[in-house]
């Protein structure tokens, strides 16, 4: 028997909006909201041919992230805070 997802608004602490960073760049060939990069070239958490947006509950994550991912931070980069409303599926 498969249990229901638990809410986000079900969660102490994740009442409310919850919040996702994102950063790119703001010359790049795909906008900063578009998925069309990862369903190009894949990464962690998504297969060739589906689009994923990947965000960071923190602005320092998404840092991390890009300068793991390139070792340093490219030139013209920008960021996103992304406010996403309880209960949204």
């Amino acid at each position: 028997m498969l249990a229901r997802p638990v809410l986000r608004s079900e969660v102490p602490g994740l009442r409310g909006l919850l919040r996702a960073f994102r950063i790119g760049d703001a010359n790049s060939a795909y906008d900063i909201f578009s998925g069309e990069g990862s369903r190009v070239y894949p990464g962690r958490w998504n297969k060739k041919g589906q689009a994923m947006i990947y965000t960071s509950e923190r602005y320092s994550t998404a840092m991390l992230e890009k300068l793991v991912r390139l070792g340093e931070m490219p030139p013209n980069q920008r960021y996103v805070e992304i406010e996403i409303p309880a209960g949204t599926r």
